[in-house]
């Protein structure tokens, strides 16, 4: 199976995947923020990919991607900044 997965163009990082323990998909909104940071930690540094981070916490691929926009988001932003009414009061 491994030799096919090569074959086709996979990498060897790949066929590490099936290693990965699952766990069941969490209801939404279940993630606590230190969940949140254990992800972006270990799939930002490279320890995991995104697949396997999601099959890992029991969530979408999706969700893994949303919470690395969202912190690069946060990161980008100005703390405190508030945008100002047109109205003037």
């Amino acid at each position: 199976m491994e030799l096919a997965a090569l074959h086709h163009g996979q990498t060897e990082k790949h066929s590490v995947e099936s290693k990965v323990p699952c766990r069941r998909r969490s209801p939404r909104g279940s993630l606590s923020p230190e969940q949140k940071w254990e992800i972006w930690l270990e799939v930002t540094s490279g320890e995991l990919t995104q697949a396997d981070a999601a099959r890992k916490w029991g969530v979408d691929v999706a969700t893994v991607i949303k919470l690395r926009k969202d912190a690069k988001n946060a990161c980008l932003t100005r703390p405190g900044f508030r945008v100002r009414s047109k109205r003037g009061c």
